[in-house]
């Protein structure tokens, strides 16, 4: 279940004035039909929306605000009451209502928040994750299709990951690959998707990319990683499989297997070295290969 925010500055504004109206509307009701009818329940929909599409002090707000109208509606039709504290005591009890189903259905969506931030992101990384990255690349997909547009994909994997986590332990591990995903992170465009899809391999999607300037990237990223890793030590390169779709792929599946596959072609032919490949045909060969154009495998200077 997603949780919908509103950002827009003018659209909370009127929101809130929205709110305030329905609140006196519910206000002049309750005054209206007298005391025999409660509306209680009818106030707690405000609230519930000030809170979910806002957040919790937009909820309290409200909240109190219902309160003080309720309040104003019960002086303004003129109960009588055994004892003239009765009526700020009610109030007190319903403010108190208001503010703790505040701070429940508050609670529920950061819940839900970080449920949806878990599903989609790599928990030790904090890039997306393998099943996010899927569903963003089939999105990317289908707009490069509609638009005519490449697309290209990057497979990264850490040569001699293991030997780390062997000698070192898992923690130096774990700091690297947040070395590594940072690095992406800051070398690649807002529009650009960086991925954990494996323990030490990354994706990256780069919509609108073609050849010329992936080559560029490639040559930039390789040496930004090998530069941050010898910056701190770790004994390390990358063997990276990169595909240039000028029509997009059929499929996610069809995306990942081309790039995976020249990943471990660059791994295969002596690690640290970059394979390219440009497809323009879809159609396999002979083999059973997607027919393409190659480009040298060590790309980077």
């Amino acid at each position: 279940m997603d949780t919908f925010h509103l950002s827009n500055r003018w659209l909370k504004a009127s929101f809130l004035v929205g709110e305030i109206a329905l609140i006196l509307c519910l206000g002049a009701f309750d005054l209206w039909t007298g005391p025999e009818l409660s509306f209680s329940l009818f106030y707690l929909l405000p609230i519930y929306l000030a809170v979910w599409l806002l957040d919790k002090w937009a909820g309290m707000f409200i909240s109190i605000f219902s309160g003080v109208t309720w309040l104003a509606a019960d002086f303004m039709a003129g109960h009588t009451y055994s004892h003239p504290l009765i009526p700020y005591w009610n109030a007190a009890v319903r403010l108190s209502f208001f503010l703790t189903t505040t701070y429940l259905l508050a609670q529920l969506k950061k819940r839900l928040e970080v449920e949806e931030r878990l599903a989609r992101t790599d928990p030790l990384t904090q890039v997306a994750n393998g099943k996010h990255f899927y569903t963003l690349s089939e999105a990317e997909i289908a707009r490069a299709r509609s638009a005519g547009s490449p697309l290209t994909i990057v497979y990264i994997d850490v040569d001699d990951f293991k030997g780390i986590n062997d000698r070192l332990g898992h923690h130096a591990g774990d700091r690297l690959l947040c070395l590594i995903a940072s690095t992406l992170q800051r070398r690649v465009r807002s529009s650009d998707i960086v991925a954990r899809v494996g323990g030490d391999e990354f994706a990256l999607l780069l919509p609108d990319t073609d050849a010329e300037p992936t080559q560029r990237i490639l040559s930039a990223l390789k040496n930004l990683l090998v530069q941050e890793t010898e910056r701190g030590g770790w004994p390390v390169t990358f063997s990276i499989g990169a595909v240039t779709f000028v029509r997009p792929p059929d499929s996610v599946d069809d995306m990942i297997r081309d790039a995976d596959r020249l990943m471990y072609v660059a791994k295969s032919s002596g690690k640290n070295t970059v394979q390219h490949e440009v497809l323009r045909d879809q159609s396999p060969d002979k083999d059973g290969m997607p027919r393409g154009i190659g480009v040298p495998s060590d790309i980077v200077d």
